[in-house]
């Protein structure tokens, strides 16, 4: 019973951090549309690899997870911004 309710409170916990992340990707992808128009009314591109490179090398030399997993989720982080300063 014992195991039961500490697997429980561990779920809770890790369901409780999801809400978080999709919280702060929400607000991620509101200042990606910001950023977007602000881009556009300066005629910047939306793309900047070399930003993204640095940003990424920067995120993974202070973390303890591994760097593929982290270019994984970032990668995709990066492409839908991209897609919502496009759109915005």
């Amino acid at each position: 019973m014992e195991k039961m309710r500490r697997f429980n409170l561990i779920r809770k916990k890790i369901n409780s951090i999801d809400r978080k992340v999709v919280n702060l990707l929400e607000k991620r992808m509101s200042l990606a549309r910001k950023l977007g128009r602000i881009k556009k009314e300066s005629g910047e591109d939306i793309e900047d690899t070399a930003y993204e490179r640095e940003h990424l090398d920067e995120l993974a030399q202070k973390s303890s997870l591994r760097p593929i997993f982290l270019r994984g989720i970032f990668n995709e982080i990066f492409s839908e911004s991209k897609k919502t300063q496009r759109w915005s």
